[in-house]
């Protein structure tokens, strides 16, 4: 959020949940909770830009079965950077499976350790 007259806003960083007719519905962590704020007083970001303290503003739910990601801030640096696509998601591990094909076949990552790429159906 920026450009905000409630200084304590600007920077915050948020998770759009839906568009209203002139507003959009933000979630920030607590204390702040649920704002109903301009579109131009927003800026779109990837999960690489969040702030450490965010990332639990990522839901496995963001990446739809069939999504093309790619994998970043692992340990396993050989998988940061690689491309696969969403089978599943793992959810009493809140984890998403991505298929990365050869070498390194299926991994199930963190929501917080990929990026949408494309939508492609589920089939």
């Amino acid at each position: 959020a920026h450009s905000l007259s409630t200084e304590a806003f600007n920077g915050l960083q948020g998770r759009a949940m839906k568009a209203l007719e002139e507003r959009v519905c933000v979630q920030f962590l607590e204390p702040n909770g649920e704002k109903k704020l301009k579109p131009a007083n927003l800026r779109i970001i990837t999960a690489r830009d969040l702030k450490e303290e965010n990332i639990s503003l990522i839901s496995m739910d963001d990446f739809p079965l069939g999504a093309e990601v790619e994998a970043h801030s692992l340990s396993v640096a050989e998988l940061n950077g690689a491309r696969g696509s969403v089978v599943r998601h793992v959810r009493e591990k809140e984890r998403v499976e991505v298929n990365f094909g050869e070498p390194h076949g299926k991994k199930a990552l963190k929501p917080a350790n990929l990026t949408l790429l494309e939508l492609h159906a589920a089939g």
